[in-house]
């Protein structure tokens, strides 16, 4: 996010690290207990912090007309966008990207497989009209001009249209 600082980063790298961590053990089968609450919770109020100082990015900006329109709740709706997220930003600031990687310890590959072994599935369909009314959204968008890179609605039309 352009808006990070030393500070958001802090608390991103370390909610991260708890949060991965964490789903580690969830994608090996085990079971939620009050530990494992207690360490998510932990995780997401230092992602909290961050984003206090920074705001969100893409995946939020994207995800609310899948919690909006199709009843996905809001995590979930960001998890789905996160894969395209960290490919972005591999392309546009790799050694950022890098240096977060080698923070949490995993690999892109690893953490974007992760994400999808923990996340609920999104199943939803679009019409080629619903994606059209989907392009309004992103024109002046808070949230994306925070991104690095350049992110356009066609960028935005073209993820759209490799997920749906």
């Amino acid at each position: 996010n352009k808006t990070a600082t030393d500070f958001s980063a802090v608390f991103a790298i370390r909610g991260a690290k708890i949060i991965v961590d964490e789903f580690e053990k969830l994608a090996c089968g085990k079971a939620v207990d009050e530990e494992m609450r207690k360490a998510l919770y932990k995780g997401s109020l230092y992602g909290g912090l961050a984003i206090s100082v920074t705001g969100t990015n893409f995946p939020h900006a994207m995800s609310y007309f899948l919690s909006e329109n199709h009843k996905i709740p809001h995590g979930s709706a960001c998890a789905f966008y996160l894969p395209e997220f960290i490919e972005h930003n591999l392309k546009v600031v790799p050694k950022l990207a890098e240096r977060f990687f080698d923070e949490i310890k995993r690999t892109p590959e690893e953490l974007c497989e992760l994400i999808t072994k923990v996340a609920p599935r999104v199943e939803v369909s679009l019409t080629e009209s619903d994606k059209a009314d989907l392009a309004p959204r992103w024109i002046n968008n808070s949230c994306l001009k925070k991104c690095f890179g350049d992110i356009t609605p066609e960028f935005l039309e073209k993820i759209i249209n490799k997920l749906f």
